[in-house]
């Protein structure tokens, strides 16, 4: 997906042996962790998770609003998982996010981007630090429903000098769920 990305934006995609990474062992994923009775599921292998760290040097905060007020700093990359924690894909941007906001400490080229995703775009993240000044990182389905705050997709493009936008979401949701909520963020 980052390769595919670069492609389509215009820039060159590092090669993986550049980055920093690490894994976490005994990966089964969200679904396993969910229908753990499952005696289907307990015949799962455990897998291995590898992340990988920007090169260049970022700092995110994440939001629940885009007015993006009391926010909080996190880590785009969690390297500190312990060996017992069954959510280990949560090392990207700590899971599930409304609002991230992501600014380089280093590249300078004028390039905005926004990312709108569902959870399959969180392990796409780090590597977008390292192209973009700054990556707004926006979950949809965290907007623009009866109980959660309203998010004008175009104003805040607009208002935050987006230059790029990409959407990344798992084949489910490319369809109705999510691209709903994008709609719902247009209109």
């Amino acid at each position: 997906a980052y390769r595919g990305f670069a492609d389509a934006a215009g820039f060159e995609a590092h090669d993986l042996s550049e980055y920093q990474s690490g894994t976490y062992e005994g990966f089964k994923g969200y679904f396993y962790n969910m229908k753990a009775n499952s005696s289907v599921l307990h015949l799962l292998s455990p897998d291995t998770l590898t992340y990988y760290l920007p090169i260049e040097p970022a700092t995110a905060y994440t939001y629940s609003s885009p007015a993006m007020s009391g926010g909080s700093k996190i880590a785009i990359v969690n390297t500190k998982f312990s060996s017992s924690n069954p959510y280990k894909y949560y090392c990207f941007t700590g899971g599930d996010r409304p609002l991230i906001k992501i600014e380089s400490e280093t590249v300078q080229n004028g390039r905005v981007l926004l990312m709108l995703k569902d959870s399959y775009g969180n392990a796409l993240v780090p590597f977008l630090p390292d192209h973009f000044e700054t990556v707004y990182v926006v979950d949809p389905r965290s907007f623009n429903t009866s109980s959660t705050p309203s998010f004008d997709l175009i104003d805040f493009a607009r208002a935050n000098g987006v230059t790029d936008i990409l959407v990344q979401t798992n084949a489910f949701n490319a369809q109705g769920g999510l691209m709903n909520n994008i709609s719902a963020m247009i209109d």
